[in-house]
This record gives C-alpha cells, structure tokens and sequence, in this order.
C-alpha cells in the first residue's frame, strides 16, 4: 500500500494542471510497484482525485478541540487500485 501526502498548489498555479502533474507521478510509482494508492482528500482536492481514479471508501472527521482549530475538518478517505496487481491502467 502506498499513502501519497498532503498535497498543496500555490492559489496562483491552481487549476493548471500542476496538482494532477504530482499525483500521476505518485500513481506512476504506485503502477511500478504494484501498490493500490491511498490518500486523505479535503473538500476541494476530492473532484481531482476522483477525476485520477481515486474511489471514497470513508469519511473522517478531526474535531476542532483535538487540534486546537476552530471548527471541525472533514477529510474524504480515497483509494485508487491502479498499482493493484491485476488492475488495467487506463
């Protein structure tokens, strides 16, 4: 199993394929080693994960008062079998 990290795109160079350039190479490296990818998706990086492949298989919430934040995080669990052995990639 491969976990790809937080991913950030400076608020100028969103939008231009930058996000996507990032995680196809993590998903490049998942293929190479025949590992399902997974990842932690906020609200706004679900649309491109989903658009890579990436499948809900939960949702987590971290509370404001674990983090010392004021309001509650919701965080959409994703994984993609693109690695998985016997998985086409497309």
């Amino acid at each position: 199993m491969a976990v790809l990290g937080l991913l950030c795109v400076h608020r100028e160079a969103q939008r231009q394929g930058v996000g996507a350039a990032l995680v196809e190479w993590g998903l490049n490296r998942c293929i190479e080693e025949r590992l399902p990818a997974y990842l932690e998706a906020s609200t706004a990086g679900y649309p491109l994960y989903q658009k890579l492949g990436f499948s809900k298989i939960d949702t987590m919430i971290v509370k404001a008062e674990d983090r010392d934040g004021d309001c509650d995080l919701q965080y959409v669990v994703m994984r993609n079998d693109i690695g998985k052995p016997g998985t086409q990639a497309t």
